[in-house]
C-alpha cells in the first residue's frame, strides 16, 4: 500500500513536486482508507482535519442546489487532492465528496499539510496555479449550464468522457448530476440520441456508436 501511495503522490499534478523523501514522510504521516461506492467523504461544513490523496478508483466532488439537487462539480482521478483549499484556510469544507467508484485514499492531517506549504514556497505557488485552472474550468461548467440546452450538455458531456471509447460506465442519474439537471430530462435526451442510431443505453452503460454523427447531432 506505501508503494501505491507514494506512486499517486508523484503523479500528482500537486504533490508531484515534492522529492521522494518528502513524498515518503506524507506517506508515514497520513493513513489509507477503502471507501465503497457511494461512501460520503465529508459533507459540505465539515470542519477540515485532513486532506485526501486519491489513491485508486473516483471521487466527485458536488454541492446542493437550492431545488435540492446534487450538482457535480468535478470527478477526481486517482493522484489528485481533495481538501486542500479548506486546509490552507483552517475551515471547513465548502462542498461535498462522495466516492464516486469503489475507492482508497491517503489521508494527510490538514496541519501537516499546511506546515509543509508554509516551508515550501514551490508547492504554494503549484497550488496556487492548480486552484486557478479549477477556476477556470468551474467558471466554463457554470457558463455551459446558464446558457447551452440540456441536449448540448449531455452531448458535450458524452464527447468529452467518451473520447476515444466506445462505452461509458455511468448511470442516468450520475450524468444528470454533472450536467446540471436531473435524471427525467437527461433520459429524455439519451433516449432521442438512441432513436437517432446514435447510442445504446444499457444498465449503467452508454455505448456510442458514431462519434462523428454524435458531435453533429440535433436535438433541437
Amino acid at each position: 500500500m506505501s508503494a501505491e501511495a507514494l506512486r499517486a503522490l508523484e503523479r500528482s499534478a500537486l504533490l508531484g513536486i515534492l522529492d521522494e523523501g518528502a513524498r515518503q514522510e506524507l506517506v508515514e504521516a497520513g493513513r489509507v482508507q477503502t471507501a465503497e461506492k457511494d461512501t460520503v467523504l465529508f459533507f459540505a461544513g465539515d470542519p477540515t482535519d485532513d486532506i485526501l490523496v486519491l489513491l485508486h478508483g473516483q471521487v466527485r466532488l458536488w454541492r446542493l442546489t437550492r431545488s435540492g439537487h446534487e450538482l457535480v462539480l468535478r470527478v477526481c482521478e486517482p493522484g489528485e487532492v481533495l481538501g486542500q483549499m479548506s486546509a490552507i484556510e483552517a475551515g471547513c469544507h465548502s462542498i461535498g465528496a462522495t466516492a464516486a467508484s469503489r475507492s482508497r485514499l491517503l489521508r494527510l492531517p490538514a496541519a501537516r499539510f499546511r506546515e509543509l506549504v508554509a516551508a515550501r514556497p514551490e508547492l504554494a505557488m503549484r497550488l496556487a496555479s492548480v486552484l486557478a485552472g479549477r477556476v477556470r474550468a468551474l467558471s466554463d461548467q457554470l457558463e455551459a449550464i446558464k446558457f447551452e440546452t440540456i441536449g448540448q450538455r449531455v452531448i458535450r458531456w458524452l464527447q468529452t468522457h467518451g473520447a476515444g471509447l466506445r462505452e461509458i460506465r455511468t448511470t442516468h442519474q450520475d450524468l444528470a448530476a454533472q450536467v446540471g439537471s436531473n435524471r427525467e430530462n437527461v433520459s429524455r435526451v439519451l433516449g432521442l440520441l438512441r432513436d437517432q442510431g446514435l447510442l445504446r443505453l444499457g444498465r449503467g452503460s452508454i455505448e456510442i456508436l458514431d462519434h462523428e454523427a454524435l458531435a453533429r447531432a440535433d436535438l433541437a
